[in-house]
């Protein structure tokens, strides 16, 4: 998405930024202004069809969600020592160094666990401040010094006349830029006859007899100097990074707790080959000393099967396109064949109900699968496109089901038929009246989400909404905290 496609480079906030011709096609700044150095009959070609011309004065727009994604989206990141896949966006006091989201849960960050205050998050633009403020200091010795090799090339290759003081000044900087004093001082004494002879027949000079302690203390000097100006940019950046660390707080534990969270679920995958009795006491161990120390994060009781989740979904998408019966969607729920496309994924693109309503809504027929905390695999369809209501929004749907993958049923709607679907910016999706399904902003860190089913959509024989049964059927528990969310675009 972040790609263009007629010069296949990233977009990005410069020259690159996307625009949209009025056509509807969207490409780089940079290949617009391409577009427009090679203009005829004052009009400029969509790169994607022939056809489609607009005049050179025609507004381009700038497309609100690409922009806003691109502002989201870090270009070039610093990258973690021990974990190169990693970005290192957390900086450790007591180890004085940056570290990424796996350091902190590892040897030796374990003071993390007693002590989070020793670790805050930092931001790229910190370490550009300063090292634009060391840059002027640096390119101003780098001027000097290559001043001085032109000097020194040209005495080297007689190239013109030198006067007595232009000869003293170019050693002194010689000599100020050494880091060796000692070597220094050999060079002065091995080159002063040379510097003598040179200098016969311009005046009786005599450098050698300069006390050796003055050229010592200018050499001390501008050192000294130097060393204070890093110094003072030093610590102004220490004290911008102390006076953001409390304002960065909040944002500092929400993003640890994220990013802890997230780390947890890619264990857990990883681990499903291992001995089982292995899995449970190693995350007890975490949970009971996460419990102690009060962190928010925790360890389910149970391992994610998400790897199961993915075959059940694949085989429902498998029988959507090819149209073939099958015990859940069959050919009397889909009489066609249907082609799908994934719109959003919440492991990729975010847990938040903003995130979901970025690439879900205006799109159309929609099929949603959710992966809970204790391995269900659950969700609905509407042929109702999703919307960002500003208040509850009831919909009436009359193709709107519900289903249960686990336990492969399904479960169309018996009444309250105009609360099919509910819309509402704040929570990602809601079905039912008395909320059937209702997934809420952050569920992966929360466990706000419930199922009630019954409200709208039938319950199995024997089940009364508001039961217990009715309340766990879907999801194992009422409420839950989500692992994954996919939505796929139904297209007929």
């Amino acid at each position: 998405m972040l790609l263009c496609f007629c010069c296949n480079k990233f977009y990005n906030l410069q020259e690159r930024k996307p625009v949209q011709l009025p056509c509807g096609d969207i490409f780089c700044l940079q290949c617009y202004k391409n577009q427009k150095d090679q203009v005829q009959n004052q009009q400029i070609q969509c790169p994607f069809d022939a056809q489609h011309l607009c005049g050179v004065d025609q507004q381009t727009i700038q497309p609100r969600y690409l922009m806003n994604a691109l502002q989201k989206y870090d270009f070039f990141c610093i990258k973690c020592d021990d974990h190169q896949q990693e970005n290192s966006t957390i900086y450790c006091k007591q180890q004085q160094q940056m570290v990424c989201g796996k350091c902190v849960l590892t040897d030796p960050h374990e003071h993390f666990v007693k002590d989070s205050s020793q670790h805050f998050t930092f931001e790229r633009i910190y370490i550009e401040e300063s090292f634009e403020k060391t840059l002027p200091i640096l390119k101003e010795e780098m001027t000097q010094i290559q001043s001085l090799i032109e000097k020194t090339q040209q005495f080297l290759n007689k190239e013109r006349n030198f006067k007595v003081q232009e000869i003293k000044q170019s050693y002194k900087q010689i000599i100020a830029n050494h880091e060796n004093i000692d070597q220094i001082n050999q060079i002065q004494i091995q080159n002063s006859l040379k510097f003598n002879e040179f200098n016969a027949g311009l005046g009786q000079i005599q450098l050698q007899n300069v006390p050796e302690i003055k050229v010592q203390n200018e050499i001390g000097q501008n050192k000294f100097q130097q060393v204070k100006k890093l110094n003072k940019l030093i610590n102004q950046q220490v004290e911008e990074l102390k006076h953001n660390e409390q304002s960065q707080e909040n944002i500092k534990n929400q993003s640890l707790n994220e990013k802890v969270i997230k780390e947890e679920q890619k264990n857990m995958i990883k681990q499903q080959n291992q001995p089982l009795q292995a899995e449970k006491q190693n995350k007890q161990r975490k949970f009971d000393q996460n419990q102690q120390n009060h962190i928010v994060f925790k360890i389910p009781e149970k391992i994610f099967k998400y790897e199961e989740f993915t075959t059940l979904v694949e085989e429902q998408l498998y029988h959507l396109t090819k149209k073939t019966n099958f015990p859940v969607f069959n050919n009397e729920i889909m009489n066609s064949k249907q082609y799908v496309k994934l719109l959003y994924k919440a492991s990729r693109d975010g847990y938040k109900a903003a995130n979901f309503h970025t690439f879900c809504d205006n799109k159309g027929p929609t099929m949603t699968f959710i992966l809970n905390e204790h391995g269900q695999v659950f969700g609905g369809y509407t042929s109702v496109s999703w919307q960002s209501t500003s208040q509850w929004c009831n919909y009436t749907d009359k193709d709107a089901f519900l289903f249960q993958l686990n336990k492969n049923t399904i479960h169309f709607q018996y009444q309250q038929y105009e609360h099919a679907v509910v819309h509402y910016k704040d929570r990602l999706m809601v079905f039912g009246e008395g909320r059937d399904i209702c997934i809420y902003d952050d569920c992966n860190i929360n466990c706000d989400s419930y199922c009630d089913l019954g409200g709208t959509y039938s319950p199995p024989q024997g089940i009364i909404k508001n039961q217990q049964q009715a309340q766990t059927y879907l999801a194992h528990t009422h409420k839950f905290r989500v692992i994954e969310i996919e939505v796929y675009s139904i297209i007929l």
